[in-house]
């Protein structure tokens, strides 16, 4: 197509310039490929050539950071990175270079699991991934632990010696079965949280053991798996204070 004033001289789509963006990168993809050595050792060139140069390097840094304010710049690198890591080729270097540098990776995402508020986002997406799909990743446990078995029973050994020293530690009455039956009674054998009475209901510790809540007839309410489970070690508004006053950390219970 015959280029116009103000247009692209590929496609002729308006634009102020020689080509367009998706023409440029077209044409830039074309000679990349045309030969792939080559045009990698000019890069490598060019990178090297810049790295030497104290002031390029610091304007390219520069306009690097101007240009990540752009609106959209971000979102464009993400998907674009999303792009590369699910094409076959993505996949290959990428495994490719875990495979040489397998300490080192594991030595940066060390650091990087150590900046604030890192831990609690990826928590945070590891919890949303699991109830997203919560067959599939109780399938995934079951056959980790099938394939580790040892090492699964040693861990479970361990959780169960640290929660012993966690509830002997926090201190408390205890719960015997007459308490947890007058429990069960004082909630009409329903679930604390959603109160359903379908469900087998479990011992819940309003203020988590991991956050120092005691094991105690008052911090202790009858739960649904689910509620349990979603609940995880998460502290409700209040409870400490009702708990410090001596009072049931949940209301709507009685005294035990």
């Amino acid at each position: 197509m015959k280029a116009t004033k103000g247009a692209c001289s590929k496609c002729g789509e308006g634009f102020e310039g020689l080509y367009c963006r998706p023409c440029k990168n077209a044409d830039n993809r074309e000679k990349y490929w045309a030969d792939p050595e080559a045009s990698r050792e000019k890069r490598r060139i060019a990178a090297a050539k810049l790295m030497a140069d104290p002031e390029k390097r610091a304007a390219r840094k520069r306009y690097l950071e101007e240009w990540l304010q752009r609106p959209g710049s971000r979102e464009g690198l993400r998907e674009a990175a999303r792009r590369y890591e699910q094409s076959e080729r993505g996949k290959s270097k990428i495994a490719t270079y875990r495979k040489a540098n397998a300490q080192r990776q594991r030595e940066r995402n060390e650091i990087w699991r150590k900046q604030p508020g890192v831990a609690e986002r990826l928590l945070a997406l590891e919890r949303a991934r699991y109830w997203k799909d919560h067959d599939r990743a109780l399938g995934r446990s079951r056959k980790w632990r099938e394939r580790n078995l040892e090492k699964a029973r040693e861990m479970d050994r361990l959780n169960a010696h640290t929660r012993r020293e966690r509830i002997r530690a926090n201190g408390g009455r205890g719960l015997d079965k007459e308490a947890w039956d007058f429990i069960l009674i004082d909630w009409d054998h329903c679930c604390a949280y959603c109160g359903t009475d379908t469900e087998p209901l479990l011992i819940e510790h309003v203020v988590p053991v991991s956050k120092g809540g005691p094991h105690d007839p008052l911090n202790i309410v009858p739960a649904c798996h689910p509620c349990n489970a979603s609940k995880r070690d998460k502290v409700l508004p209040g409870t400490r204070e009702r708990l410090a006053q001596g009072l049931p950390a949940l209301e709507g219970m009685e005294e035990v």
